[in-house]
């Protein structure tokens, strides 16, 4: 009589391949979120490098870019041109749903000194808008869209191992006896690890057997360690940049239109707001301020450039009709004038005047830049060898400041 087979297998159902493809769909959403994570942070770390390490300058705002629809995303076209004199055009990363500017309006920009076209808006929300937000929704999409899919997956796998099953024979007998030694087994990570086992057991001196059955018995091992050193990786890639970043030492650009000023690495460029502090520089509106900088080397040692505006002492149609002479009889009259005279810097005139003020010596440098009067100002602690300090400030200026015509 021949042997019948007690059992046999039926291909699994329509459901599990379901199930795979709704996961597939919750794994695009989790890919969005980390997209958008990633994208985010690209973002503030160039941003972080622009406000400590970028040129500042002005540009003018030539273009809106704007998005399908009626809410859509506007953000402007800046043109700004560099200290070495290029023009250059850049669009903002921040793309809120209102414009902010008018066209022509003229605006702060930082920028990348090797990579002009690395630029953006010095303004807070132009660097730091939605940062927050974004972070929170990619957040979002990759919960919703990980877990489910994860949840989706496991099911998957459970309903594809549950859909083996058994067909009897028509002899009842022989099937239970079948079934009994031969027991249904689920399509798991069990049922491989059996079966390398028993290729292990056939032939116990074959290394990839051996490989296989060790890498399938310490499956969830091998996954956390790979996870643990991926992790450690990132958190290594990430402190260096940030290190990098950090520790990083290029000199100090400031530029405009006509003129530029270039530092050396030993001075620190500190926020425009942080100069209201210092004595010597009285209590005038941080906003006036265009480059605030301290010495690495010296204490209490700063350079202040002051822009023209309203609240400024820089004046240019007051500085025309008194002339240098009157405008110094004026600070005369506020304190004693301790040194003046009138200093040519590459391209640049300047009219200079020194006085004691707070305990501290000041010293200003005004230059004409048609049709704006700006002024750039050194103090220096009014203590020990103050005669050495304003020597090496006064090289500063003139070695720092130049025009580009």
């Amino acid at each position: 009589m021949q042997a019948t087979n007690p059992m046999h297998t039926t291909p699994p159902k329509t459901g599990t391949f379901g199930l795979v493809l709704l996961s597939l769909f919750f794994t695009l959403f989790f890919a969005g979120g980390v997209l958008a994570i990633y994208q985010n942070s690209c973002r503030v770390l160039r941003n972080y490098d622009l406000v400590r390490h970028g040129i500042k300058a002005h540009g003018k705002v030539i273009d809106y870019k704007q998005t399908s629809g009626k809410n859509g995303r506007i953000w402007p076209v800046v043109r700004y041109d560099t200290i070495d004199g290029k023009t250059v055009s850049f669009e903002s990363l921040y793309h809120p749903n209102y414009s902010g500017y008018s066209m022509g309006q003229t605006v702060a920009v930082l920028y990348h000194q090797q990579q002009p076209q690395i630029a953006e808006i010095d303004e807070p929300e132009r660097l730091w808008g939605g940062v927050i937000g974004y972070y929170l929704l990619g957040t979002l999409f990759m919960l919703v869209g990980g877990v489910p899919a994860w949840i989706l997956m496991k099911r998957a796998m459970s309903a594809s191992g549950n859909n083996v099953k058994t067909t009897e024979s028509p002899d009842s007998t022989t099937a239970e006896q079948a079934i009994s030694s031969h027991p249904p087994r689920r399509l798991e990570p069990e049922y491989y690890q059996d079966i390398l086992q028993q290729q292990l057991e056939k032939a116990p001196d074959s290394r990839a057997a051996k490989l296989l059955c060790f890498l399938s018995s310490h499956r969830r091992s091998i996954t956390v360690v790979i996870f643990v050193i991926s992790l450690a990786q990132f958190a290594w890639h990430s402190q260096k940049l940030f290190s990098d970043n950090l520790n990083r030492e290029i000199p100090i650009e400031y530029g405009d239109e006509d003129f530029a000023i270039s530092l050396p690495t030993t001075w620190q460029i500190r926020p425009s707001d942080q100069a209201e502090a210092v004595p010597a520089f009285g209590n005038r509106n941080g906003q006036l301020y265009m480059l605030f900088v301290a010495s690495k080397t010296e204490r209490e040692t700063y350079l202040l450039l002051e822009a023209p505006g309203n609240g400024s002492s820089c004046n240019f149609e007051h500085f025309k009709s008194v002339g240098w002479d009157g405008m110094l009889a004026e600070i005369g009259q506020e304190r004693p004038v301790l040194f003046s005279d009138n200093a040519q810097f590459k391209g640049v005139l300047a009219h200079r005047v020194g006085y004691e003020i707070a305990g501290s010596y000041r010293e200003d440098a005004y230059f004409t830049i048609q049709p704006n009067l700006w002024k750039l100002s050194f103090v220096v602690p009014n203590d020990g060898d103050v005669e050495s300090r304003v020597a090496r400030m006064r090289e500063v200026v003139a070695t720092s400041l130049r025009g580009k015509k």
